[in-house]
This record gives structure tokens, sequence and C-alpha cells, in this order.
């Protein structure tokens, strides 16, 4: 039964076990503030008397990074497929952890038949997710240049069921975060990078979400330009998040 005592306690919990990945939890919270100015500002346009003036605010910097703050919820898609497939691995390891200690006898056997299959499988997905992830990268544009879509606040508005909704459209972010949680998975903490290019990478992680979110800003963008920023911005976002994710739980945040 439901217990105010307990619930309050385990939700103010601080504590983490050494296998937690703290930074998840960090992203998470500040991506959820994110989200909550955002949908305070959304809503209340409808009860705005001068629309007009809130929509000329798109052109201030500062405001861009509400009017293309939809990446947020990619965020949260890449997250998603993120601890998807590190608990699924996880688990997997260690139930294959525990066969180990079991038949030790049958060690060779057991090597040759998990790699036997976790070949055939692992190419499969690759091609199934590249399939997926490139497919959508090619009908987001497509959709956005059939429509003639430029990234401003009121087309944003007004094709809310085009460009939102539709899971083909936000796909890829949750394709890159299974992609991270089989990166961490794979290789545990045991990446190792040179200083300069763990700066380099830094550079190139935070440039990823910075194009996005002010990439478009002040720029007489033409419907191919705009076709090119829709199929591969929300992608490029999740890469850059799951750049942080990575060198975070390596230990190369700083």
């Amino acid at each position: 039964c439901f217990s105010v005592y307990t619930s309050t306690k385990m939700i103010f919990n601080t504590k983490l076990s050494t296998e937690e990945i703290t930074v998840v939890h960090g992203i998470r919270f500040l991506t959820m503030i994110w989200v909550i100015i955002l949908h305070n500002i959304f809503f209340s346009l409808e009860y705005t008397d001068n629309k007009i003036q809130i929509l000329r605010l798109d052109e201030s910097l500062p405001i861009q990074m509400f009017s293309n703050a939809t990446v947020s919820v990619d965020t949260y898609f890449f997250l998603s497929g993120f601890l998807l497939a590190y608990t699924y691995l996880k688990n997997k390891i260690d139930k294959e952890q525990i066969n180990l200690i079991n038949y030790k006898e049958k060690l060779n056997e057991f090597f040759v038949r998990i790699m036997k299959r976790y070949i055939r499988y692992f190419y499969v997905a690759v091609v199934i997710l590249s399939t997926i992830l490139i497919s959508s990268v090619i009908l987001s544009g497509y959709i956005s240049y059939i429509y003639e879509y430029v990234p401003t606040l009121d087309e944003q508005y007004r094709l809310l069921d085009v460009f939102y909704f539709p899971p083909w459209i936000r796909i890829g972010p949750y394709i890159i975060g299974m992609i991270t949680g089989y990166i961490i998975r794979r290789f545990n903490k045991k990446i190792v990078l040179k200083k300069n290019i763990v700066i380099l990478c830094w550079t190139l992680g935070a440039a990823c979400n910075i194009l996005v979110l002010f990439g478009v800003y002040k720029t007489k963008i033409s419907v191919l330009s705009a076709a090119i920023y829709v199929a591969l911005s929300r992608t490029v976002w999740a890469i850059g998040i799951a750049w942080i994710v990575i060198m975070c739980y390596t230990e190369h945040g700083g």
C-alpha cells in the first residue's frame, strides 16, 4: 500500500550505488526544468492578446533556447534508448557471468556459442538501426521540404502534428541513445583519451548542441536549408548529449 513516509524517504534519498550513471540524473533534472519553462511559455500564448509581439521575441538570441526547445524532449528520447540498451546489456552480461561460474568445465563451448550468436545478432541490429536512422533523417528532410517549412516559433506551433508528434521524426535520438548504451557497456570505463583529444571532442560535442539551438538565429534560411536542418538537428543534438554521457561516465568530464 502507499506510504507517504516511505515514498518521501525514497524521493529525497541521495545515496547512489557504484554502478549508477550519475550524469543521467543531472541531464534529466536540467531538461525537466527546461521543459517546464517551455510549456509555461507555450501555453501562455493562448491567453496573450498581442501574439505578434510575442512572436517577434523569437528573433532575440536568448529566446532561441525556447523557440528551438523541442529538442529538450529529444533528450528524454535519447535517455530512454540509452537506459533500455544499457540495462538490457548489463543484465545479459551479469547472467553470462553467473553461467561462467556455474559451468567452468564448458567454458570454451560457452564462448564459441555466445560469440557466434552475438556476432550474428549484432550485425543484424546494426543494419536495422542504421536503416531506421537514415530513413528518419531522409523522411524528416523531405517532409520539411514539401511543407516549405522554416523553423520559426509560429511555424512550429502551426505544424505540431507534422514535426512534433510523429515517431518517425523523433526516432533518431532514441537510436543514438541505444548506441551510447552499447558503447558504455562495451567499453565500461576503459576509454582512455589524451587531454588534447578530450578538449577537441568536448568542443565538437558542445558545437553540436549550440548549432542546433542557435544555428538559425537571424538567418534568412531557405526552404532547402531548413529541410537539412530539420533532417539532422535532432540526431546531431543527441550526439552532443551522447558525448556528455560517455565522457562523464568514463571520468573525462573535466
